[in-house]
């Protein structure tokens, strides 16, 4: 592959993750009320903070779309450290290929085992859980799974 290439892909990476982390930043300042499930007693540990906040019956699969969430936790904090870092927005092309590469596995591991041995209070429990939620609400798999969701009921409800 040719360098020129190379940087178009990086640069095309950049500018997918950059817009989801203006929508993510966006989510922080949602315009409609989201609504967060509240557990019975605080503080909460990890698994029922998953259980709440992400639903469903498997533990793995839980475990697996909060991973998916902390990648892009961590892949946001790179980019602002970034752009603390050097005051500005504007990156080369180095270094939106740098930013354009996945999170490490080891980052990831490391986040969830610090989540996992803490317990959560009600204030960082109503912030994490709004922040995730917002998050999950904009991923394209949930988007096309709800707008399935809503063509089959009214498939069912039309005689």
């Amino acid at each position: 592959m040719r360098r020129g290439k190379i940087d178009e892909l990086a640069k095309s990476r950049y500018e997918a993750k950059k817009e989801m982390a203006k929508l993510f930043v966006q989510g922080l300042f949602p315009t409609q009320p989201i609504e967060v499930p509240v557990p019975k007693k605080y503080p909460v540990n990890f698994d029922e903070f998953l259980r709440l906040t992400v639903g469903g019956r498997h533990k793995a699969r839980r475990l697996k779309i909060y991973r998916d969430y902390a990648k892009d936790m961590i892949w946001l904090g790179h980019v602002v450290k970034h752009q603390y870092k050097n005051g500005t927005a504007v990156m080369t092309g180095e270094e939106a290929e740098k930013l354009a590469e996945p999170v490490s596995l080891d980052e990831v591991d490391n986040w969830i085992k610090s989540d996992k041995g803490a317990l959560i209070d009600e204030g960082i429990y109503l912030m994490r859980a709004r922040a995730f939620l917002e998050w999950q609400a904009k991923q394209p798999a949930e988007r096309a799974r709800k707008a399935a969701a809503k063509r089959w009921n009214k498939q069912k409800t039309t005689p």
